[in-house]
């Protein structure tokens, strides 16, 4: 009886949200049951999936919160990791002079990128497409060699060697933090060229096997299914901004527990399943085979490696995974975290903008440019905010200065308004701290989106 009521509910909502004009519901106030429904359509955007999953008596809101509270469980470890790879970071700079205006992470990054060898140059004028990604080419050389070598090697120790279950632990912890690298470096700069390389028309390398290669062998080490960015990301997120499938804007961004069900969500979106039942439903069934196929290649390879060893299965390469999901979770929380509910296609708004930012790699860190035009080249999203400060400025655009992305993630859900209001920039000059903070209050309420 009840799976029968929730049938008519559901399927009477969906057919007022399909006959609205707008296909857009704004400022609408969710309850749990809404908040349900919702959930559902972002995950499927079809009615018969709702109404199956409505008569079997699924309870979607206590799955995804019992999912969350399980990726919840590898948050203490994952702490240990970064925590362990920043000492690592001042281990390798002991002795290193610098000045006091640059980090010693800074420091390296700028003499192993900027001031790369003749062999990096040689190498770069070789095999990239554009000759200004030269930078990219020591770091994918360390992605290429030294990353695979440490996750056989470490395979062979785990599989091979008569090892007591505590050393098995330390040979993870050890594994985990060379593959993130010096105050998790390596895994930001993967993710970035990785990024950069799939908004780049075909790719960054001259040779497309490279390309190929690069993300169906090099990235799965980081945790990412192949096609991933290619398909879900910019065929989706890029394409439906603020309401893509894992949008953030009908949630409360100031509730953990509204994050909490966020989290699952985004975790779902990131094995590709709800953007392949999205793409076969929109008929663009090319990019639902490529997202199948490059998903089903990422298990398919936990799968065998599981048949060998399936403590090296879960804890170096499902958890490499599961990482990928709790960071990137936070991270596009506070990318699309701000929305004006009167404004809600306003790029300048809905995608935040972080200026002096003490982690900006290859200005990933100014986030509008890359949304009004997703193949800008890197070296030119720093010069669009500079040279359209104005437009920035007339549009209220959503800036903050002097943060890390992940400290604005805990000031949002933790309600830290007034440290929130201190690092937001007002180009106008005209607010004062009190209106700042009403003016982000708004921006992160709920909003309740529905695209046909």
């Amino acid at each position: 009886m009840v799976g029968l009521v929730r049938v008519v509910y559901y399927y009477v909502y969906y057919i007022k949200l399909s006959r609205d004009n707008t296909s857009r519901l704004r400022g609408y106030s969710v309850g749990v049951v809404d908040k349900e429904l919702i959930i559902i359509i972002i995950l499927f955007k079809h009615k018969y999936i709702i109404l199956l999953l409505t008569i079997i008596g699924i309870n979607i809101m206590i799955v995804f919160y019992f999912f969350s509270g399980i990726l919840l469980l590898f948050i203490p470890y994952l702490t240990l990791v970064i925590s362990l790879t920043v000492i690592h970071d001042k281990i390798i700079d002991v002795g290193t002079m610098i000045s006091d205006n640059y980090s010693s992470s800074s420091y390296i990054y700028n003499y192993i990128s900027y001031k790369s060898t003749l062999l990096y140059t040689k190498i770069g004028v070789n095999t990239l497409r554009n000759i200004l990604d030269q930078p990219f080419i020591p770091w994918i050389i360390h992605f290429f060699t030294f990353i695979p070598t440490l996750f056989f090697a470490s395979f062979y120790i785990q599989t091979y060697c008569s090892l007591s279950f505590i050393q098995k632990l330390s040979y993870m912890l050890l594994y985990h933090i060379l593959l993130m690298g010096p105050k998790f470096r390596n895994f930001a700069l993967c993710a970035v060229i990785y990024h950069r390389a799939c908004h780049t028309i075909n790719g960054i390398f001259k040779n497309k096997y490279l390309n190929t290669i690069f993300d169906w062998t090099v990235c799965n080490f980081y945790g990412f299914c192949p096609e991933q960015y290619a398909m879900c990301h910019v065929k989706d997120h890029h394409k439906y901004t603020g309401k893509d499938i894992v949008r953030v804007i009908q949630f409360d961004r100031t509730s953990i527990c509204d994050f909490l069900l966020y989290l699952s969500i985004f975790g779902f979106g990131w094995t590709g399943i709800p953007h392949i039942i999205n793409f076969v439903y929109k008929k663009q069934y090319i990019f639902a085979i490529r997202t199948f196929s490059g998903s089903s290649f990422y298990f398919g390879i936990f799968y065998g490696l599981y048949q060998l060893n399936p403590f090296f299965a879960l804890t170096h390469y499902l958890l490499i995974f599961i990482f990928n999901i709790l960071f990137y979770a936070a991270i596009n929380w506070t990318w699309h975290g701000f929305c004006d509910k009167d404004q809600i296609d306003n790029e300048y708004i809905n995608s935040t903008t972080f200026v002096n930012g003490t982690d900006n790699v290859f200005n990933e860190d100014y986030h509008v440019a890359h949304h009004l035009q997703h193949t800008m080249h890197w070296i030119d999203l720093k010069k669009h905010y500079e040279n359209n400060i104005e437009i920035f400025k007339q549009n209220q655009a959503t800036i903050f200065t002097d943060i890390q992305q992940i400290e604005l993630f805990f000031y949002m859900i933790f309600k830290k308004y007034d440290l929130m209001a201190n690092k937001f920039v007002d180009l106008s000059g005209k607010l004062s701290h009190q209106e700042k903070i009403n003016l982000l209050k708004k921006r992160m309420e709920k909003i309740t989106t529905y695209e046909n």
